[in-house]
């Protein structure tokens, strides 16, 4: 009865590596006919994919272009105006010629900008185009930011899908010494029990690896608005040049960041807002010229003459001072929320940078420590373990701790290198002029 409960256990377990291990198999092969020599995807390719197929990107031109348009359109004088009237008509007969006032005047009107509206509104204009542009810089730093944070999680998967086939190869030693030692009856069935399950969870492992390395790449093809070929990821880890920036020099050099310059331009329009709510002011001038065409005859029986008309207008701002007053402080108070948005976003630039700064300067003590000690010690108790457990001078027990422990430090060294790269992707975004990307050598596993 027991035995034929082991053996029913045992063919379950065997389904199951079936059932999880077949999709898998099917995606290694597809990826495996697509893969090439020279077709492995770098970080640099992705990016620019992303900056010439980005339509946000390329909307921002547009808009400059238009607020340029515009600019120019403000350094006219508004359309004069043209009028025709008849006046002075008597009202018993309606003739043209009747009475001597009678006339048929016509004329233009043109009105004058009070002061200096037409400038500061080109101005204004040609910094909201330069402001798109700016737009745009912040647009593509954010996009870029958020690729590389999706390749370097890609990056992860895609070398954890590599670490879980190795240890793969190594559990199927294990459970191969495990059956034979089963069989001439110096092990337990229990052990080769946990050994079959100890391969179905390696793959779920696998399957859930593939998930998030899929999830990520199907990332980074919404960030490019395009289907990018599908080649694996290249297996070099681009990074980023690193120089420790100081509190001292920080500010200065974010101050160029397009977040804070989009922030200047922005206190810069609310100052021209408040020149151009103070041309209220100043008085507003207007000019007209007007010919009066009259018929009809004089008692001497000469021609009647016609009537030239020529006059200035001006608007003075004698009785609105206290609104233009309050639209003016208004314009004002817009433009200290500015200052005071710019100063904000600023100061918790620089606080973020210092944050994320000091945790990447401990990770690299972490992955110091991964790479002289805690690595080397487990690769080298791997490679003895299998020959002690195949003696009997080591217990299943023992042997799968060492087999997870040096799996979950791989893993982990990985992830170390990888949240590396995406804290100076942080970095990068924040001081952009200041790292660049360039490819280095494989990390160490």
């Amino acid at each position: 009865m027991f035995c034929s409960r082991i053996v029913n256990a045992k063919l379950h377990i065997t389904l199951l590596i079936i059932i999880f291990t077949l999709p898998l198999k099917l995606l290694a092969e597809q990826m495996n006919t697509l893969e090439k020599p020279d077709s492995r995807l770098s970080l640099s390719d992705v990016l620019l994919e992303v900056r010439e197929n980005n339509r946000s990107l390329i909307s921002y031109e547009y808009d400059a272009q238009a607020d340029h348009t515009e600019a120019i359109s403000n350094t006219y004088f508004p359309d004069p105006t043209l009028f025709v009237s008849a006046q002075n008509l008597p009202t018993d007969t309606f003739k043209f010629h009747q009475e001597p006032m009678t006339q048929l005047r016509f004329g233009i009107r043109q009105e004058i900008p009070a002061g200096d509206t037409l400038q500061i509104k080109h101005d204004t204009l040609q910094m909201k185009s330069e402001m798109k542009f700016t737009m745009q810089d912040r647009q593509w730093l954010s996009l870029k930011r958020a690729v590389e944070q999706a390749w370097f999680e890609a990056w992860y998967w895609q070398n954890a899908l590599k670490i879980l086939d190795e240890d793969a190869v190594f559990l199927k030693q294990v459970l191969d010494i495990t059956q034979s030692l089963y069989e001439v009856g110096a092990g337990n069935q229990s052990d080769v029990l946990g050994a079959d399950l100890e391969m179905v969870e390696l793959e779920e492992k696998r399957i859930n690896a593939q998930q998030n390395f899929l999830e990520f790449r199907n990332k980074i093809n919404t960030l490019a608005q395009l289907n990018i070929h599908p080649w694996p990821l290249d297996l070099s880890l681009n990074e980023f040049n690193f120089e420790e920036t100081s509190m001292h020099t920080l500010q200065s050099k974010l101050e160029m960041h397009p977040d804070i310059m989009h922030k200047a331009h922005g206190i810069h329009i609310s100052t021209q807002n408040i020149k151009l709510v103070e041309q209220s002011y100043e008085p507003r001038w207007s000019i007209e010229a007007s010919y009066g065409l009259r018929s009809g005859e004089n008692n001497d029986n000469s021609d009647r003459s016609d009537l030239f008309s020529a006059g200035v207008n001006v608007q003075v701002p004698l009785f609105s001072k206290a609104g233009q007053d309050n639209k003016v402080r208004a314009a004002k108070n817009r433009r200290l929320s500015a200052e005071n948005a710019r100063a904000d976003a600023l100061e918790n630039m620089v606080f973020e940078y210092i944050n994320v700064q000091q945790k990447y300067l401990i990770s690299l003590e972490q992955s110091k420590l991964y790479e002289s000690k805690i690595l080397p010690t487990l690769v080298q108790q791997k490679a003895s373990i299998l020959t002690a457990y195949q003696s009997d001078r080591l217990g299943f027990d023992r042997t799968l701790r060492v087999y997870l422990k040096e799996q979950g430090s791989r893993l982990k060294y990985q992830r170390i290198l990888v949240n590396q790269q995406k804290m100076l992707s942080h970095l990068n975004y924040w001081l952009p002029s200041q790292a660049l990307i360039t490819p280095t050598a494989t990390p160490k596993k």
